[in-house]
């Protein structure tokens, strides 16, 4: 690793456009800086230089960022950048409790936010719903869930949190469309090591991808719920 690159600096972006502006502001200010989506990175030569990096970037961002500016160093023996204060935990699993299995899903609860900007300051609240994210987008976010009774439950505790506008129940009636999501989830899950039984995921799987939903063709019947922001 280049001694340039010991260090970098990881910014969520809400947007492409954002992910883009930002880029072109560090490269103008000379930062060796990558993206790819939403993510952007610029890297430095020190952890005081990188602190010093995530200050400025934050000066030059278009529109708020999901998360607050990420400090990594590299580590040579596990080929990737880490939090400098827990080298054994990989920075993009974020550990999140749910203990529905993957293959279980066949109903979501779609949530719609009052702003993209909330899913940053709602993520702890999100989280605690423990429920696996099947999709991710501006200001919406799907979360899996085993049936009917499971899904409505869900709706009413996601609707009661606040800047939730909607939280909708819909099946999920398409076998290939609940392949598709369980072959996705699987590709980010891990079992807890600690052998609770509960899974986890990785949320940055979600916020920095793209990936597909499906959600489309399903056919499934709605159920309403939430409130307003």
């Amino acid at each position: 690793m280049s001694d340039t690159r010991a260090w970098c600096v990881v910014l969520e972006t809400g947007s492409h456009e954002a992910s883009r502006k930002l880029r072109s502001a560090l490269r103008a200010e000379g930062v060796e800086v990558d993206r790819t989506q939403l993510r952007v990175r610029c890297y430095a030569a020190d952890e005081a230089e990188a602190t010093a990096l995530a200050d400025r970037a934050l000066a030059l961002v278009s529109e708020p960022l999901v998360l607050e500016p990420m400090v990594r160093t590299w580590n040579d023996e596990l080929r990737r950048y880490v939090d400098p204060s827990a080298f054994d935990v990989d920075p993009d699993k974020r550990w999140i409790r749910s203990e529905l299995d993957p293959h279980e899903i066949r109903w979501r609860v779609r949530l719609t936010l009052a702003s993209k900007h909330d899913v940053r300051r709602l993520r702890t609240r999100l989280e605690a719903l423990e429920r696996p994210v099947i999709r991710l987008r501006e200001r919406t976010i799907d979360f899996g869930a085993r049936d009917v009774e499971d899904a409505l439950a869900l709706a009413d505790r996601a609707g009661a949190i606040d800047d939730v506008v909607t939280a909708r129940a819909t099946e999920i009636r398409s076998r290939f469309r609940r392949w598709e999501i369980r072959q996705r989830l699987l590709g980010n899950y891990a079992m807890d090591p600690a052998g609770s039984g509960f899974w986890g995921f990785g949320w940055s799987d979600f916020t920095t991808s793209g990936g597909g939903d499906g959600s489309g063709g399903d056919g499934g019947g709605g159920h309403g719920g939430g409130h307003g922001g």
